[in-house]
């Protein structure tokens, strides 16, 4: 196997997904005859994450957000009548307001108002409003139910291989900073290299705890019956503490007798 596609073969599997995810929903869209076949490829390509519990939660989201989107614009179209610009204006803060402000509770939602929108603005008649709706709720599921099998099925990547993955980059910038703090502990270590390797360091165990997350996730859904990986979150945080400690112990010349 050429070395650069061992170094990503993460990202590769992710390619693979993605791209049979798009091809898959596109060509079940053609073959059930849907009239906006890209909502399918959209929401198969938009589903798919770089594990399999991540593919889950984004596919959760995605749905109940298109299932709730649809039913508040459909309740707005029907209840609102909107001939004119301004009714129409009208119409949308209503669809429009209450949604937006469930986003900013759980940003994962977003496709809720987009659906809403989309079904306030694309249909008219209220016969063709609940048919927008439900297009919209089967586009989007098909496309959801697409990422998922593919993300199963064809090169899946667990979440816990992710969780050991990031846990070494973490654990190789801490050696790595270990190294700067205490190369010459007579004098203080390089202040911006200290810094940076904290952001490294941050941004890593950031990874771990997402792909944690992820991981659980799978484990609750029965895809996984691996370790628990809240207790690597939890040690690596507690290093990353004591090297904090470490870097401000040796931020100043130590005093002479010390020295």
């Amino acid at each position: 196997m050429p070395e650069w596609l061992t170094k990503y073969r993460l990202e590769a599997r992710l390619t693979l997904r993605m791209s049979a995810a798009g091809l898959l929903a596109f060509a079940l869209a053609q073959l059930l005859g849907l009239a906006r076949d890209y909502w399918a490829v959209l929401t198969a390509v938009i589903v798919m994450q770089a594990s399999v519990g991540g593919s889950l939660k984004a596919m959760v989201d995605r749905f109940l957000g298109t299932i709730g989107g649809a039913a508040w614009g459909a309740v707005v179209t029907s209840s609102l009548p909107h001939a004119d610009a301004l009714s129409t204006g009208v119409a949308l803060a209503v669809a429009l307001v209450p949604l937006a402000g469930l986003v900013a509770l759980r940003p994962t939602l977003r496709v809720a108002p987009v659906t809403a929108v989309i079904v306030l603005l694309g249909a008219s008649g209220e016969q063709a409003v609940i048919q927008t709706a439900l297009d919209r709720v089967f586009e989007i599921g098909l496309g959801s139910a697409v990422a998922l099998a593919v993300a199963l099925l064809i090169s899946p990547t667990s979440a816990h291989g992710m969780v050991r993955l990031a846990a070494r980059d973490a654990l190789a910038a801490m050696a790595e900073q270990l190294r700067n703090l205490l190369a010459d502990i007579s004098r203080p270590p390089d202040a911006a290299a200290t810094t940076d390797l904290h952001d490294r360091i941050r941004t890593a165990i950031d990874r771990v705890s997402t792909a944690a997350e992820e991981a659980r996730r799978e484990q609750r859904a029965y895809l996984s019956v691996t370790p628990d990986p809240d207790p690597v979150v939890r040690t690596l945080r507690r290093l990353h503490h004591d090297l904090i400690m470490v870097a401000r112990a040796v931020a100043a010349p130590l005093p002479e007798p010390v020295e």
